[in-house]
Formats: C-alpha cells, sequence, structure tokens
C-alpha cells in the first residue's frame, strides 16, 4: 500500500496481525486493548495474537442490499489459522476480491490512523467512509477520528467530493466532522437529483436517515428556487412582444433553439437536472453591457455541425434531429440581420437584462462543478441532538 518503510513493521512491537495476505502487522497489543473494546477481545496463542474470524455489517441505515457498492458485508482480517472468512451467500468471484481489497485499504487507514502514520495516497471518497466504520465496529473510532480526518483534508477536494458526495457526507457523519460535512453536503444537495431513479435511490442508501431527511429538505428548497428561475427563462419566448418585427421574431427562435440545445425539448422534469444547470450558468455568464450578445447566440457557436450530424442526448432525444427545421430555416436569417444592424442584438439584450437578476443568486457562489453549488450548511450538525433536521439553517447568498 506504501513506500513508507517504517510502516507498519515497528521493531517494538510485541504481536503481529495478519490483516490480509500481503498486509502483516507488528503493532503494539497494550495501546490496541485500551483504544478498542474488539481488540480487547484477542485471542492469545503461543506465537501470534491472531484476529478473530469477523465479517463487518454496515451500519444499519445502510441497509444490506445485493447492489450496495460492497455487498451485504464485506470481509475484516483473515482467521487466526491464516485462511479467508467465508460471507454466506457470497461466491468465491471478483465480489470476493473486491471486498477484500476494501478491508485491506481500510484496515490499513486505521491501524495508520491509531498510530499516528501519515494514512497512504489515493483513498477514495469510499474509502473513507470505509474506515470510518470499520474504526466503528473495532471500537476505536474516537482514537483514529483525528488521523482520518486529517488525511480527509490532506487529499485534493476534488478528488473526494465532486466524484462521490454521498460517501463524504456519510464519513463526514461517522466521523462527525464539521468541516467536511459543510462541504459534503454542498455537492450532494446540487446533484440530489442527478442521474436515473434507481441509481439515485443506491447513492442515497449511503446516507443516514437524519442526514438523507436533512438533504431532501434542503434539495427541495433549492429546487424551488432554480424552478422559478427556469420558468421564467422558458417561458420568456412566449410573453415576449409580438410587434417586434422580424428581430424580435428571430431572437424568440434562437433563445429556444439555445434552451433545447441544451436540455433537448423536453423542459419540464426536475429543475436540479444538468441539463438546467448548463442553460442558466450560459446565460449568467453572457453580460449584455459588455459581451457581443450575437457572437454568443450565434447558432454556429453551439448547435451542431450539419457535417457530423451530433448532438447532446438528455432523455434518449438527439438535438441535431429534434432542432432541424429550426436550424435550416433560422440560421440564414440570422446572419442576414446581424449584418443588417442592431435590431436583432438589441432584442437578445433585453431578454438577458430580464434574465439576469434571476440567475445572479443562483451563481453567487459558482464553482463550475456542472451543478448548483450556493447553498451551505449551517448547523445544527445530525450528531448534536435535538430537532435538527428541523431546525438546520442555510446559507443562501
Amino acid at each position: 500500500m506504501t513506500d513508507d518503510n517504517t510502516y507498519p513493521e515497528y521493531a517494538d512491537g510485541d504481536v503481529t496481525i495478519t490483516v490480509s495476505k500481503d498486509l502483516t502487522l507488528r503493532l503494539h497489543s497494550q495501546k490496541l486493548r485500551s483504544v478498542s473494546s474488539y481488540f480487547a477481545l484477542f485471542i492469545d496463542t503461543a506465537t501470534r495474537l491472531g484476529l478473530l474470524p469477523i465479517t463487518f455489517e454496515p451500519p444499519p441505515y445502510r441497509g444490506h442490499t445485493d447492489d450496495d457498492e460492497g455487498g451485504s458485508a464485506f470481509v475484516v482480517p483473515l482467521c487466526i489459522d491464516g485462511s479467508r472468512p467465508t460471507i454466506p451467500g457470497v461466491p468465491n468471484n471478483n465480489h470476493e476480491t473486491m471486498m477484500a481489497r476494501r478491508a485491506h485499504v481500510a484496515n490499513d487507514a486505521v491501524f495508520r490512523a491509531l498510530y499516528k502514520q501519515p494514512i497512504a495516497d489515493g483513498m477514495t471518497a469510499a474509502d473513507f467512509l470505509d474506515a470510518a466504520e470499520l474504526a466503528a465496529a473495532y471500537g476505536c473510532l474516537p482514537a483514529a477520528r483525528a488521523g482520518l480526518i486529517f488525511a480527509v483534508m490532506r487529499r485534493p477536494a476534488e478528488a473526494l467530493y465532486p466524484k462521490d458526495p454521498w460517501s463524504m457526507l456519510a464519513a463526514a457523519y461517522a466521523l462527525r466532522s464539521k468541516l467536511v460535512f459543510e462541504e459534503a453536503f454542498i455537492h450532494v444537495v446540487g446533484r440530489w437529483c442527478e442521474g436515473e431513479e434507481e441509481e439515485n435511490k443506491k447513492k442515497k442508501r449511503k446516507l443516514p436517515n437524519v442526514v438523507a431527511a436533512m438533504v431532501a429538505r434542503a434539495a427541495g428548497g433549492m429546487e424551488m428556487e432554480v424552478q422559478r428561475c427556469w420558468r421564467a427563462v422558458t417561458q420568456l419566448p412566449s410573453r415576449w412582444p409580438k410587434d417586434h418585427g422580424i428581430q424580435g421574431v428571430l431572437a424568440v427562435a434562437v433563445f429556444r433553439l439555445f434552451l433545447a440545445h441544451f436540455v433537448g425539448r423536453k423542459l419540464d422534469g426536475s429543475a436540479l437536472r444538468p441539463g438546467v444547470y448548463r442553460v442558466l450558468e450560459q446565460l449568467h455568464q453572457i453580460d449584455p453591457d459588455h459581451d457581443d450578445v450575437l457572437v454568443q447566440f450565434d447558432p454556429d457557436r453551439w448547435l451542431i455541425e450539419r457535417a457530423n450530424g451530433r448532438g447532446v442526448q438528455e432523455g434518449g432525444t438527439i438535438v441535431y434531429q429534434a432542432l432541424s427545421d429550426y436550424w435550416f430555416g433560422y440560421r440564414g436569417g440570422f446572419k442576414r440581420e446581424r449584418e443588417r444592424g442592431p435590431g436583432l442584438r438589441s432584442e437578445l439584450e433585453a431578454m438577458l437584462r430580464l434574465i439576469r437578476p434571476l440567475t445572479k443568486p443562483l451563481f453567487k457562489r459558482e464553482r463550475h462543478l456542472g451543478y448548483f453549488s450556493y447553498l451551505g450548511f449551517e448547523g445544527p450538525f445530525p450528531w448534536e441532538g435535538g430537532e435538527a433536521t428541523e431546525n438546520c439553517r442555510y446559507s443562501l447568498p
């Protein structure tokens, strides 16, 4: 796991523990017994203090489903004779290999944290969740907590939170880390409605019920705010004055093309979809007082090229096919009006000036993650007791 030659071999360690076929630890029995209720029950042998065979069940809030990332349990150590404990109902296949890998990484991290050694680089969000839950199962979480939190803080944030915020939020809850919880909360809320329904359910099962309730409440509030803005944006073309001549007609058509390019023709559904974020982000970035809106809205800038016929797909809709009628009709008109005078530019600038006050609050803390990240968490935290779910506060721009 590491090139650090000072770990896990210790010259003064009085016991040897075999965690897996390639991870043997020479540690201190007195320290282990003092920090862990599990290690206090070791079986003494003539030459070795061996780990009992054990399968580590995830906490009750995780659920025991076959489609969970690690199955219904994962093996922690080897048996006292060096053999691997079996998992009821799990065949001897790649699933077992994956579980062994998780056990190896989690044990390595826990022991390093206990002995105040650097935790190996490359830990994923799921690895930190495994390590936190394993330390809890060993009964040594209070002793390992600081080391695990420090390891999280050392990892680049982009390697953890955007990739698997659900595991990070569950790990933060297990570790009782406010800083990690606050950061992970932002990402989970922003991605609460992302992906297919079944995939979403699988991710959400990683969270304790109290945390899931907090996130659902925050995501519901965020969705209402974004939906209000999204409704105003999508209804703008139909509400645009009809007496603005050809420039007004072209501006409305191009604006509709712009929307459909990013989300397809199906504009209903959750306002927290990635396509909605892309539309509002693009509109927010166009400043009508400084940018040439004709350049920003030119179909050649963001529509599909005829030569390749490819398009952004969402919900099975190929944008190129959906927009072909508009494309051929309005592309030429857009170019002619752009050359003719300021009329089309003025129409688009007027549209943007109506939209920007609506989008500004949604991007005040923009991180360009591909989802909204403006809603922060201020507490109280779920482990602080009381009516945390109902009383938690969120920081708004």
